[in-house]
């Protein structure tokens, strides 16, 4: 997810119990599993497939499901000061590219970023509809308006969120 990821488990051994090794590690297969599943630099990813999909219904995993409804619904609190579905833009802007590969080339990659591609940081905040769709019942995914998601400014969050309730859940 383009950071560093620290899984630290306390459990209190018992008959039955996996154990606070066996927790941690899991939990780190689960963090991968979800930036496989999340990340817009994974081709094979929900994401990518729905970013690339030109606003038809693409079938994702449930976690992927509620990690673009929080990030909607964070969109709405913010009145779109939050917005992830800039994600044409960003890569305008010239994060098109991992993070580590654009510190291995930042001296060969100096092109300028676009004018355009940014909106200000001033004024009045975005008031237009979202262009997710999701449909529950199918299990699918749309963006509308040429929309790309981009799940880095709420991804990992999200992914931390759902490793803890699964350590809990698990003792």
């Amino acid at each position: 997810m383009g950071t560093d990821c620290h899984v630290v488990v306390r459990a209190a051994p018992a008959p039955g119990h996996p154990g606070a090794d066996r927790l941690a590690a899991a939990a780190v297969v689960r963090v991968r599993s979800l930036e496989a599943r999340g990340s817009r630099f994974v081709p094979t990813s929900d994401t990518s497939r729905l970013n690339w999909a030109g606003g038809r219904p693409v079938q994702g995993d449930p976690s992927t499901r509620d990690l673009l409804r929080r990030a909607d619904a964070a969109r709405r609190a913010t009145h779109g000061w939050f917005d992830p579905f800039l994600g044409r833009a960003l890569a305008e802007l010239g994060y098109d590219r991992t993070c580590d590969e654009i510190d291995r080339h930042r001296g060969a990659w100096a092109a300028a970023p676009s004018a355009g591609a940014a909106r200000p940081a001033s004024g009045e905040p975005l008031r237009t509809p979202s262009p997710l769709r999701l449909d529950g019942g199918a299990g699918t995914a749309a963006l509308g308006g040429g929309a790309a998601f981009d799940p880095g400014g709420i991804g990992k969050g999200h992914a931390a969120d759902v490793v803890s309730q699964e350590l809990i859940a698990a003792g």
